[in-house]
């Protein structure tokens, strides 16, 4: 095949029989998958010592034609490719308008193909997205649970504000009377006072904590 066809560098490493019989005699029972594959890859870095250029990217090659590249290895093999698409388009013996013309429709090809994935990786999002809130839901659902709030008072606390108002009510109030009676206090510290008492005796009845129960499939669990 002519270079200017070529979407990546000829493969060079040979497969023959001559290659074949060095690597068998080499192999013997004991072996495990993984000191068989790397023999090849011993067998293979010396054949590629024999080209003139290019030992890397038949390396990465042949690497992928066995399916073994790492992550490194695969971004270094896609550059390597890039890169020949590029010096391919302007070399060759056509005229500078062709060459132009050729790298224009490469790059708007390659703009193409990022959009393709810009697309793509959104729509990937986008159905992820929804299988996510479909499961929640779904595990929502099957949860079944109704909750009932119940308020339960705090005896500590009611009791702690019905003794604090009693003894407003039956200390402090007759202090402040007397004092009112010597020193002519006004009376609106009285009422204050008396207010006060009385709000503390209304918390000591009224106040509760909420309490959640629930209850999952009509049936009450533990108390939360």
């Amino acid at each position: 095949m002519d270079d200017k066809y070529r979407q990546q560098p000829p493969f060079k490493l040979q497969g023959s029989y001559r290659n074949m019989n060095k690597m068998a005699e080499k192999i013997v029972a004991i072996m495990d998958e993984k000191e068989l594959q790397l023999l090849i890859d011993d067998h293979y870095v010396g054949e590629a010592q024999l080209l003139t250029t290019g030992a890397e990217e038949n390396l990465l090659k042949l690497k992928e034609l066995r399916g073994i590249l790492s992550d490194e290895e695969a971004k270094r093999w896609d550059a390597i490719k890039t890169e020949f698409k590029i010096r391919n388009s302007v070399a060759g013996d056509e005229d500078g308008a062709t060459k132009i013309a050729s790298q224009i429709s490469g790059l708007k090809d390659n703009l193409d193909n990022l959009s393709q994935s810009i697309t793509s990786d959104k729509a990937k999002a986008k159905t992820s997205a929804n299988r996510q809130v479909k499961a929640i839901t779904n595990a929502i659902e099957k949860l079944n649970l109704d909750v009932e709030v119940v308020n339960n008072p705090l005896p500590a606390l009611g009791d702690a504000l019905s003794s604090l108002s009693e003894t407003m009510t039956n200390s402090f109030v007759p202090i402040v009377v007397a004092m009112n009676k010597k020193l002519e206090i006004n009376m609106e510290v009285l009422e204050e006072v008396t207010k006060l008492s009385e709000k503390l005796n209304e918390l000591s009845a009224t106040k509760s904590v909420k309490t959640v129960i629930k209850k999952t499939n009509g049936k009450k669990g533990n108390k939360s």
